[in-house]
């Protein structure tokens, strides 16, 4: 498996909310799909969205996250 993992960029949107946003490449080989079956898997260009909020003890927590791969065309 290899992960390559480009620049995060994170963006203060309150004081208590934020939000990081970054792209990655990721491959796999000798995936199990099942019914003894392997594959591999290549993944390109992979965007990444995480938006934190502060708790009340001031702690930042991921609020949500979206991970998207961008249509080729």
């Amino acid at each position: 498996m290899e992960l390559k993992l480009g620049t995060i960029d994170v963006v203060l949107i309150a004081d208590n909310a934020g939000v990081a946003s970054s792209t990655f490449s990721f491959q796999a080989s000798g995936r199990d799909i099942g019914s003894g079956k392997r594959a591999e898997e290549k993944l390109d260009l992979i965007r990444a969205t995480h938006v934190f909020q502060r708790d009340a003890q001031g702690k930042m927590h991921i609020f949500h996250e979206h991970f998207s791969i961008p249509v080729a065309g």
